[in-house]
């Protein structure tokens, strides 16, 4: 159902093993490798027209860790931490 139903941040072609920015843009690994930054696709709206934000995204990662069962793809096992940048207003 990801990516053909709920839209995802990457969309995972199965069959070539390519990855293709989606509800994201692009992404960059800090010096270490232990910090990754998405860019989130700008002018994307939720069904009720409000703005799509990296706030949606960390509330739904956080959400997987704060219940287990719905984490299904174990993304937690991998994270440590998901937040998104404060807004400057």
């Amino acid at each position: 159902m990801l990516g053909l139903v709920y839209e995802t941040l990457y969309f995972a072609n199965v069959n070539d093993g390519k990855y293709t920015p989606w509800l994201a843009t692009g992404y960059t690994w800090n010096s270490d490798n232990t910090v990754l930054t998405l860019n989130i696709r700008q002018g994307v709206k939720w069904n009720d027209g409000q703005a799509f934000s990296a706030d949606d995204v960390a509330f739904t990662y956080n959400l997987l860790k704060q219940y287990k069962a719905v984490d299904n793809q174990g993304v937690w096992g991998f994270l440590s931490d998901v937040t998104a940048p404060m807004r400057t207003p």
